[in-house]
């Protein structure tokens, strides 16, 4: 009985195809069949059966398999494995049409300087790349069904590393640990696909099929980006079809944000607006960006509305400066879109210490501030806290202190999870100094500590995590005062209470 792979090699040597079959599937686990490729081209399909068979001398049992076969079934790579070919972006197997389907082997896989991880597992296995250059604007279905390893698929854009991650698939189901994936792709235009394992590595099958999908969405581009011409503004649109832009950013408080549709408002007054995308059929991310043309400027994004309920909606409110002019990108996480709503509406104006400019001034410790947060907006050139991406409704205080003190800061009375950050200037862009995160389901926000220098100006800011607001309550009190010694050539340095 000829061994498992012989029949299709046979076949392959046959129709004068032979590398195709030795090269993606089995040049670097079957390295003794290695040798016979050159033969093959001259002695035909019964001289490569008769080769393969002599150099292993293991196929008297048909279940048994060359060593190194074996090894790669488990999961193990051999010391002297070659890196698959299309182990760098640079050497990107490119896909010449679809339906395409590719037989290979990801053992051996490196990474790259810069080289990104999927969003949708962290800490994935290093991947193999495939390049799609699209000739028309359509959709594609992208599989990794039939592969023996648990696989993470992705779609990426850019011409270098790091990319951007547009789409992104773990598992098609619990029971099944393949990939699949359903991408717009514009004309003219190239992805990069990369396949990771979630684990060991293995055999992989990669199918790209044609997909039949509606038009991409009219607002699908920046050029066409719908006016939100009055308020309120609500509209439903169908954005499973949306595509990417070349040199579209990507907004901070999500990755693998795909099939993102545009809106354009032009504020005619300074007004604090509200934007939602509730009762949307996906998970939504929604920011706001500003410029001509892209790469644009991120202003703000939200990511989820509840991230601990499951409310996977997206909200923003905003603080408008007459004159601006804004850009909206609604996008789907990881790429699955579907039915989106977007609702704008204005708002009433926020509370004491919502803008950095009428911060609330703190002249005397200890201090306890109560606000109601609900109506809290972001302005422009506010940076979020770099503990936590995906906040709003956000107060501001500011402290001078007159001495330098070290400062406790306590939240935990508040009725929602909140993030605190300190930042040194009194005008953006701020000095980010330090932040103390939400804290975990349940449990109550720890105080923090900082130590402040006099004279300097500080403004401390407040913000709660997702779309969370209500009466938010800060207390600040001074644990001790400190000496700082200077140094010749350097800033004060603490000397200790």
């Amino acid at each position: 009985m000829l061994p498992a792979g012989i029949g299709a090699v046979t076949a392959a040597a046959k129709g004068g195809d032979l590398a195709e079959w030795f090269g993606p599937l089995y040049s670097r686990q079957w390295r003794p069949v290695a040798a016979a490729r050159l033969a093959a081209s001259t002695l035909g399909a019964f001289a490569v059966v008769l080769l393969a068979t002599s150099i292993s001398g293991a196929w008297a049992d048909p279940l048994r398999a060359p060593c190194r076969w074996a090894d790669v079934a488990r999961g193990h790579q051999a010391p002297d494995y070659e890196a698959p070919p299309n182990d760098h972006l640079a050497t990107a197997i490119t896909i010449p049409a679809v339906p395409w389907t590719y037989l290979g082997n990801t053992t051996g896989a490196t990474s790259e300087p810069q080289e990104r991880s999927s969003a949708c597992r962290a800490g994935a296995g290093l991947g193999v790349w495939f390049r799609y250059d699209a000739p028309r604007t359509h959709a594609l279905v992208i599989s990794t069904s039939g592969s023996d390893f648990d696989t993470v698929l992705s779609v990426w854009m850019g011409d270098r590393h790091p990319l951007r991650e547009i789409a992104c698939d773990d598992d098609v189901g619990p029971a099944d640990v393949s990939s699949r994936l359903q991408v717009g792709v514009r004309e003219k235009t190239s992805v990069y696909l990369k396949v990771e394992s979630a684990g060991e590595a293995g055999n992989l099958v990669l199918t790209v099929t044609p997909a039949l999908l509606p038009e991409p969405p009219a607002n699908d581009d920046l050029a066409q980006a719908w006016p939100i011409a009055r308020l309120p503004f609500a509209q439903t649109v169908d954005s499973s079809a949306a595509t990417e832009e070349s040199y579209e950013a990507e907004a901070p408080c999500a990755t693998a944000t795909g099939a993102g549709i545009w809106y354009r408002y032009d504020a005619a007054t300074d007004q604090a607006l509200r934007f939602d995308t509730g009762g949307s059929g996906f998970d939504t991310v929604l920011s706001i960006w500003t410029g001509e043309h892209h790469p644009l400027r991120h202003l703000a994004c939200n990511d989820d509305v509840d991230r601990h309920s499951g409310d996977t909606s997206s909200a923003i409110q905003w603080h408008a400066r007459r004159g601006d002019r804004y850009w909206l990108r609604l996008g789907a996480s990881r790429g699955r879109a579907g039915v989106a709503n977007l609702a704008v509406a204005e708002i009433a104006p926020g509370p004491p210490g919502d803008d950095l400019r009428v911060a609330l001034a703190i002249h005397q410790f200890p201090a306890q501030f109560e606000v109601d947060t609900t109506w809290a907006s972001t302005e422009p050139g506010e940076e979020p806290s770099p503990c936590d991406s995906n906040v709003g409704h956000s107060v501001w205080w500011a402290i001078e202190p007159p001495a330098s003190t070290r400062l406790r800061i306590e939240r935990g009375s508040s009725e929602y999870p909140t993030v605190a950050s300190l930042w040194r200037g009194d005008a953006y862009p701020l000095q980010h100094l330090a932040c103390a995160p939400a804290p975990a389901v349940g449990a109550e926000a720890l105080p923090f500590e900082v130590d402040l220098i006099a004279g300097e100006c500080y403004r401390l800011k407040v913000e709660g995590i997702g779309d969370y607001s209500g009466w938010l309550v800060l207390r600040l009190e001074i644990t001790a005062a400190l000496v700082f010694l200077p140094l010749v050539g350097s800033s004060p340095v603490p000397a200790g209470p």
